[in-house]
């Protein structure tokens, strides 16, 4: 399983692929930079930061934080004051962690089954019609006697 350690701003992260980021609002274009990657047999760290390692992730959503309420107060004046805020966050899927020249491996597609031979509604349709139509004939006839 490879892992990495990432920065991205002021903030590291330490992820896997297919791993789901909230990270705070990305309005400029994605920066990632790879202090640490692991691939289960071999580790390497940077110094500060790894060239090799790419690391492609995807902007899913922006969103916004839930509200945080700051109160300040002083006593025996009555005095307070409240305000909220609220940040915008960026939720970011970690699609691939690779090496810059690595090979991308293709999913191999399974191959097409035989197809059922189609049997047309209308077809069954006309033979259910004519079965009554027959039986309704019939007892038509009986009647008749």
């Amino acid at each position: 399983m490879k892992q990495a350690i990432i920065k991205i701003g002021s903030r590291q992260f330490n992820i896997q692929e297919g791993a789901v980021l909230t990270v705070n609002s990305l309005l400029t274009p994605l920066e990632i930079g790879v202090l640490y990657y692991s691939d289960g047999k071999t580790s390497m760290v940077g110094t500060p930061l790894l060239e090799d390692i790419v690391v492609k992730a995807t902007v899913q959503e922006q969103k916004r934080s839930r509200k945080l309420k700051v109160g300040r107060f002083k006593s025996k004046s009555r005095y307070h004051k409240v305000s909220g805020q609220r940040d915008v966050l960026t939720v970011l899927k970690i699609d691939k962690i690779s090496l810059k020249g690595e090979k991308e491996v293709e999913p191999t597609e399974k191959a097409e089954t035989k197809a059922k031979p189609e049997v047309k509604k209308a077809e069954k349709k006309s033979a259910k019609v004519t079965k009554k139509a027959a039986t309704s004939s019939k007892n038509l006839k009986k009647k008749e006697k």
